[in-house]
């Protein structure tokens, strides 16, 4: 970077951080990274009405120019140490500077292995901070005896489609045992869906293809969704003039209740028209 600058007509230095850093960031899916040392380039800033003031350009933390103590506060260790240096302080532990097209060289390796985590978990930005979470969305949230007496006078069962989703945050594919072949046709991974109180003639199963935000990278963290039909082979169900419906749906280690999600996870029942 310091050679770029040059290039602009800039006059850089730099500024090392040593101590037991742990910085985040969402350039890496595990939202996080563990240094030892770090080092970014500083240039010296005008500002409008006041002296000039050193900043810390690091784009791989910070979206604009930080003033060194800011750009320490970023990395996790308040003890760290902060060392400014000319700009052609290579090497942590000191030493000459190198020729731009060794700087070249060497900063090819890093896209290199950029390259491969991006074949392995997607481009980044990454969604951080990592929240493992699930809920409900439920697409009907009502459904009444006339409109299931009408769809069966046609034909049975009488189908709701996409009726809910059940929708998991925070946590990759892999991690839930969904493959490539998982994807396609009725999933065998799935949510396991309990409705109560239990309605009589009435059924939920989970339809077609998993939704996924990326199903090239099934190792990167993502919102992971599954649709939901209701069908009915009778009426008999139908025995309140209203009744609440409470819906649970667990899939490996992650469980969604209800009760937690009363505005999107209550599905009713009602008697009568309407």
């Amino acid at each position: 970077m310091c050679y770029l600058m040059m290039a602009e007509g800039e006059a850089p230095e730099k500024v090392w951080i040593n101590g037991n850093l742990l910085a985040l960031s969402s350039n890496v899916p595990e939202c996080h990274v563990n240094w030892g040392w770090h080092v970014a380039p500083t240039l010296m800033v005008t500002q409008t009405g006041g002296p000039d003031i050193k900043m810390v350009i690091d784009p791989s933390l910070c979206d604009k120019p930080v003033t060194p103590e800011e750009w320490k506060s970023l990395q996790g260790d308040p003890g760290a140490t902060l060392t400014p240096t000319s700009w052609d302080h290579y090497f942590q532990s000191g030493g000459a500077s190198v020729s731009q097209a060794q700087a070249d060289n060497d900063m090819e390796g890093f896209r290199e292995l950029l390259d491969d985590l991006c074949a392995q978990y997607g481009p980044s930005p990454y969604v951080c901070p990592i929240v493992k979470n699930s809920f409900f969305i439920v697409d009907r949230s009502t459904l009444s005896k006339d409109e299931i007496d009408a769809m069966l006078s046609i034909g049975s069962p009488a189908v709701i489609e996409a009726a809910f989703f059940v929708v998991v945050d925070g946590f990759t594919p892999a991690e839930l045992g969904i493959t490539s072949g998982t994807l396609v046709g009725i999933p065998n991974i799935k949510p396991t869906v309990t409705i109560n109180p239990a309605v009589s003639q009435m059924t939920a199963e989970v339809m077609p293809n998993i939704g996924l935000e990326d199903r090239d990278h099934l190792i990167r963290r993502q919102r992971i969704t599954w649709k939901y039909k209701i069908s009915f082979t009778g009426d008999s169900g139908f025995v309140s003039e209203l009744e609440e419906l409470n819906l649970v749906a667990s899939v490996t280690s992650v469980t969604n209740v209800t009760s937690h999600y009363p505005q999107v996870a209550a599905a009713r029942i009602k008697s009568g028209s309407g």
